[in-house]
């Protein structure tokens, strides 16, 4: 195996497709709206302070995604699933796991300053260790598995960012922004377990693993997806509208009618917790948080130019994923104008005559 290779395969255990362009733009996004309830005006030299956070975040969910996978190989196994750990030796995949332990160790004792941001941070790693790792293993605990899980990848993560940015302000937030912000992040992680576990369902049923999917069936599964989503919007404008206006607002509906478009038009399924149907599907809100969030963030908040187009230029590079997925959902939904078709069909019949006469 050359170099390549195993740069790639060790890459791979990160699983940083799972979670890199759909739960760190949204964790920034939560900074930057504390960035703007601060008041304060942030500048180039808060740059570097922004990417420690964002490093933070990464450590932590590798953390999340090893420790997984580590005590996941029999029962991925036994499911048929890939599992990434799987293909290096059992002393390979405890070194995998104790590096970014220590990795993260590291990060919170000299990169994390502040006392509450260290704590967030930690409880963090616990949340996950507990939800992963006997003797807790709260993933085959029914409902444990989801708080848990939305606890170490959602609540504690954004209350770090939140008090990560409290810390470089100097700034203290009110009771409400910060009690706000938490519970949106816990039941929007909450949801967004349970739509894993519904996607599991069949292998999770094969190897007898318990999940509030397994435990409580589909029969409530679209009205429980419905008021966890009605929570976590209630939630997201509690702490939202002081820091945009109804402007955040305006934007939802109008991402509401454009995800209605491509479920009507294109016929791909607005997922709210449950997959009823069969056919292409998308996670609904997710390019709201993912994308349309952090960009209106970053263009609404009072900072230096110069940091602006910084923070531009790191989303659109980094987070690329949401953006190209619905550039072909648009392409699609243009094709699919008649009118436009048939010109288009007209452009290409005149480019190709042109191109054998000459």
């Amino acid at each position: 195996m050359n170099f390549n290779q195993s740069f790639h395969r060790m890459l791979s255990v990160t699983r940083s497709g799972d979670w890199w362009n759909w739960k760190v733009p949204t964790l920034l996004a939560s900074g930057y709206a504390s960035i703007m309830m601060t008041g304060v005006k942030p500048g180039f030299d808060h740059l570097p302070g922004l990417l420690i956070v964002m490093a933070g975040l990464v450590i932590g969910a590798v953390f999340a995604s090893v420790i997984n996978d580590f005590f996941d190989i029999e029962d991925d196994l036994l499911a048929g699933k890939a599992n990434r750990l799987s293909a290096f030796r059992s002393p390979i995949r405890k070194l995998i796991l104790i590096l970014v332990v220590l990795s993260g160790l590291f990060f919170g004792s000299f990169l994390i300053h502040g006392a509450m941001s260290r704590f967030f941070y930690i409880m963090a790693w616990i949340s996950f260790a507990m939800y992963s790792a006997p003797p807790f293993r709260t993933k085959k605990r029914g409902p444990w598995g989801g708080i848990f899980d939305a606890l170490g990848a959602g609540f504690f993560p954004t209350l770090f960012v939140v008090s990560s940015v409290s810390d470089m302000a100097g700034a203290c937030f009110p009771w409400w922004y910060t009690t706000g912000v938490g519970a949106w992040s816990l039941t929007f992680g909450i949801r967004g377990i349970l739509w894993h576990q519904y996607q599991d369902l069949q292998n999770d049923m094969a190897i007898g693993a318990r999940t509030f999917a397994t435990d409580y069936g589909t029969d409530h599964a679209l009205a429980t997806g419905v008021i966890l989503l009605t929570l976590e919007l209630a939630f997201f404008m509690v702490f939202m509208l002081p820091v945009t206006g109804l402007l955040i607002i305006w934007l939802l509906l109008c991402y509401g009618l454009y995800a209605w478009g491509v479920s009507k038009v294109l016929d791909i399924h607005q997922v709210v917790m449950y997959q009823s149907m069969p056919g292409e599907a998308t996670y609904f809100p997710g390019t709201f948080y993912q994308t349309l969030w952090p960009y209106l963030l970053i263009i609404m908040m009072p900072a230096e130019p110069v940091l602006q187009i910084m923070l531009l230029i790191i989303h659109f590079l980094f987070f690329q994923a949401d953006l190209r997925i619905h550039y072909y959902y648009i392409k699609r939904m243009v094709y699919a104008i008649p009118k436009v078709r048939s010109t288009l069909r007209k452009i290409r019949v005149g480019w190709s005559m042109s191109d054998r006469s000459a």
